[in-house]
């Protein structure tokens, strides 16, 4: 059978050979084997390797696998008639030849004691110089058998790599000619003469003749078949590609009309919403959702502070946090409780002060990732089950497609059509993962906040809830930086004046714990990302 190309989908690896160099970089640039039949059923070998090397080398190895009933004897290795030390293990064999930046040709000799099967009418050389344990490539192999005597009464068979190389010369000599063999390919040859040539017993009263005839018809036919597959897929190929463009310009043109009606309906709809968004989500989902799907500190912090204004949480002190139930409404709010209140802090209160204890424990890093990362994707969970986003499985569908049709193209050798599907499939791949369309509900929330933080905001026209989730949205989006405004390390809770409005004093409240918060926070993470940092130094 031909060559099968060394590509699956994207291109495919160099795999393994038996013969190998003893040294860091190197081709084998060529290779003869010369097999000459013995009349007793012996076979005498010589193999010649040219090697290229590149740096410094100490040798070759070459693994001679032997066939039950047969035994390889008197290995022995030259370079231009000067004897090179060999030293076999099991059927590995060294030979030692060390140098620096030289091409060398091995010659390497050895007998295969009963190598030839005698049969009723025929004996025949069955043999496998290499297969697909292999782990270097040759550029050019090729294999000579040589009868005992002349004859023109030949059978001879390739198989796998091998298949249809085979050459039946003058006086029965039968030359295999692979050429280039990538690595992890299999081979096997096959000639067989006359049993006349040999004065060996038959090892079977059978006749072999018929089945080496039989084999070499229903190869021949597989080829065949393999190659009417492979003009079929060449007739089908340009009718899948204009398939192809022509799905992708639909789709592409469905996409651009459903974002311009998706458009106008947002717009249509945003006429007559209320100025702060309603509360479709939760907060962190929102700021996960807003913020590039990114969860930061910052989010962390509003988070918290959002534990407090759904009433989950109270404060109790400049410093600390107690839990008042647990009845949250989502997965993450109980996960954040559980991580803050019972990891971090104990007994259902969260002090300042744990944060920094707990990391500066090194044996609570590892714990602190897993949680913070649990807590996103379970944020990240909320939004998978929110609407906001269009369906891109089509294109993801195509992506498969074009994959497996780059693999068929691939393995029937079509090497340009491979590649077209191949870029095709990437083309496709970036589209689905990388263009992301909202749907009229997530358009509609992206665009609400957006607007509310490009707009000038009159408090006194929002209620007090909404003045506090503005501004848990700011600090969470990093709009509004706590930490950086004038005087806010220098204020306390005991500052604040009791005469004025609840909104207000609620508002300086939260500044003051968002400040807290994120300071302490952020010295915490940075605490174990530079411990992570020095551990992979």
């Amino acid at each position: 059978m031909k060559k099968t190309l060394p590509i699956l989908f994207a291109a495919v690896i160099l795999l393994v050979l038996p013969l190998q160099a003893l040294a860091v970089e190197y081709s084998i640039t060529k290779t003869t084997i010369d097999v000459e039949l013995q009349k007793n059923g012996d076979v005498k070998v010589g193999e010649k390797h040219t090697y290229a090397f590149d740096g410094e080398f100490n040798g070759i190895t070459r693994t001679l696998y032997a066939k039950e009933g047969t035994k390889i004897t008197n290995v022995q290795a030259y370079e231009k008639k000067q004897n090179l030390k060999v030293e076999g293990e099991d059927q590995t064999y060294k030979i030692y030849r060390s140098g620096k930046d030289e091409t060398i040709t091995v010659t390497l000799t050895y007998l295969i004691e009963d190598g030839v099967e005698v049969y009723a009418d025929r004996a025949q050389f069955y043999w496998s110089f290499f297969d697909e344990t292999n782990e270097s490539a040759y550029e050019s192999f090729s294999v000579s058998i040589h009868p005992p005597s002349k004859t023109e009464d030949v059978l001879a068979l390739g198989y796998h790599t091998a298949y249809g190389t085979e050459q039946i010369e003058d006086g029965g000599v039968v030359q295999f000619d692979l050429g280039y063999v990538s690595s992890g390919e299999n081979m096997e040859v096959r000639a067989a003469y006359p049993s006349s040539l040999f004065s060996a017993g038959p090892v079977s009263n059978e006749d072999i003749s018929g089945t080496i005839q039989s084999e070499k018809e229903s190869m021949a036919a597989e080829a065949a078949a393999e190659e009417n597959r492979q003009n079929t897929l060449k007739q089908i190929a340009p009718y899948a590609l204009a398939l192809f463009i022509a799905a992708g310009i639909v789709m592409a043109g469905y996409a651009v009309s459903r974002y311009r009606s998706n458009q106008r309906e947002v717009d249509r709809q945003l006429n007559s919403l209320s100025f702060v968004p309603e509360e479709e989500m939760s907060l962190p989902a929102t700021l996960y959702f807003q913020n590039h799907r990114n969860l930061t500190i910052r989010s962390l912090t509003a988070s918290i502070l959002e534990l407090v204004r759904k009433g989950y949480v109270k404060q109790k002190s400049d410093q600390e946090f107690q839990v008042i139930h647990r009845n949250t409404d989502y997965e993450h709010e109980t996960i954040l409780l559980s991580w803050l209140f019972d990891e971090v802090g104990g007994n259902g209160t969260f002090h300042f002060e744990d944060i920094h204890e707990y990391t500066a424990d090194k044996s609570n890093h590892e714990q602190y990732q897993k949680d913070f990362n649990l807590w996103k994707r379970t944020v990240k969970k909320e939004i998978d089950a929110q609407d906001l986003y269009e369906s891109m499985n089509k294109w993801r569908g195509f992506t498969g497609l074009a994959g497996t049709l780059a693999i068929l193209f691939g393995i029937y050798q079509l090497a340009a059509w491979m590649f077209v599907f191949i870029v095709l499939g990437v083309l496709f791949l970036v589209l689905a993962f990388a263009y992301r369309p909202q749907t009229v509900k997530g358009k509609k929330i992206h665009l609400q906040w957006k607007r509310l933080m490009h707009t000038d905001k009159d408090p006194g026209a929002l209620t007090d809830d909404e003045q506090l989730r503005v501004f848990l949205y700011e600090i969470g989006t990093g709009h509004r930086k706590v930490e950086n405004e004038p005087g806010i390390h220098n204020r306390s809770f005991s500052s604040l004046d009791t005469g004025t409005p609840a909104a207000h004093n609620d508002i300086m409240l939260f500044i003051i714990l968002a400040a807290s918060l994120h300071s302490n926070f952020s010295e915490a993470d940075q605490t174990v990302s530079a411990a992570a940092a020095a551990d992979i130094i």
